[in-house]
């Protein structure tokens, strides 16, 4: 199935629905401004939504709105395995794709104040200790978008506005606004990921298959379906990613030194696999810039053979193939 026709089947509805939640919290009217001088305040907002096993990464902010005054901070929290950033983009800048080599993206810049035109990022975010929180300070009133440069989805507002105007919502509400928006994420994967099995399952009749990861841009699932498939010497495995944004890898013995990146090509027989060397899919996914959507593996030996997706192997993306001797009719 191509990812026109899967972005058809899961993509507007689903996207909707999500989006129709994220609109209840409406934007107040402006109260009145109140009597004495109030203090600064830093208020809390949640990055990412995951499952216990970290199979389903969401990408929203939670809230997905908030009304702060002058003089106050936002620290935002990731919540997720999932990496992330907070990113207010220079006045006039256009969202740029997401670039790995790019230092601009990936590490912290522009300080921890806010003027309202300059561009600020966090850099890579991840629920892992040091880099897991963000704190910024805003000094000019406005309306200010913010975006997370590696989920090209994901964005929400800061409504600033002057100093010792009334705040309509609590640090409590905002919670609860949070909660709610997240148990909407986690409804839509549980309905991606029946999307997900069903398709595997349709697709088992036209040759061994495999789904490397599944998602719409609100919600990836970084599994694959099936997790552990059986085949037959001289078969051949089609590993195909069907995450309209998140790119993954099919990597079959040890990872090369060098992180990530050391994955982003392609290495390997994969026409004629025994497990004797390693084997790399290259990143796989929907941005062109990447090696397609599609890695076919050819079998050569029996055994079994563990692969792994090297971007999200510690969020539990593994898998199996066990390949059985060449099947032969029998001869009576």
């Amino acid at each position: 199935m191509k990812i026109p026709q899967i972005r058809q089947l899961i993509g507007s509805r689903v996207l909707c629905g999500i989006a129709l939640l994220i609109g209840l919290a409406l934007a107040p009217a402006l109260r009145t401004v109140a009597a004495a001088p109030m203090e600064p305040r830093t208020w809390q907002v949640g990055v990412g939504i995951e499952t216990e096993d970290h199979r389903m990464q969401g990408n929203g902010f939670l809230p997905n709105q908030v009304w702060i005054n002058v003089g106050d901070s936002v620290q935002w929290n990731v919540d997720s395995a999932e990496f992330h950033t907070i990113t207010f983009l220079a006045k006039g800048q256009s969202r740029p794709p997401f670039n790995l080599n790019d230092p601009q993206q990936i590490a912290p810049q522009g300080g921890d104040h806010y003027d309202g035109v300059s561009y600020v990022n966090s850099g890579l975010l991840t629920h892992n200790a040091p880099h897991a929180t963000y704190r910024l300070t805003f000094d000019t009133p406005g309306n200010y978008t913010y975006v997370c440069l590696v989920h090209g989805a994901m964005s929400a507002v800061i409504h600033i506005r002057p100093a010792n105007t009334a705040y309509p919502f609590s640090q409590e509400q905002y919670r609860r606004q949070g909660r709610v928006q997240r148990d909407e994420y986690l409804r839509h994967g549980n309905a991606l990921e029946r999307q997900a099995k069903l398709l595997a399952d349709g697709n088992a009749s036209a040759g061994p298959q495999v789904t490397a990861g599944f998602g719409d841009g609100a919600v990836m699932l970084m599994r694959f379906y099936p997790s552990n498939i059986k085949v037959h010497v001289g078969d051949t495995v089609a590993f195909t990613n069907l995450d309209v944004e998140a790119p993954h890898t099919i990597t079959f013995g040890l990872e090369p030194q060098g992180g990530p990146l050391a994955l982003f090509a392609p290495y390997g027989t994969p026409n004629a696999f025994d497990g004797s060397a390693s084997l790399n899919s290259g990143f796989l996914g929907a941005d062109p810039h990447l090696f397609g959507n599609t890695f076919s593996v050819t079998f050569t030996q029996a055994g079994t053979y563990h692969y792994i997706c090297g971007l999200h192997d510690d969020m539990g993306m593994l898998g199996t193939v066990i390949v059985l001797p060449k099947h032969r009719p029998d001869s009576d």
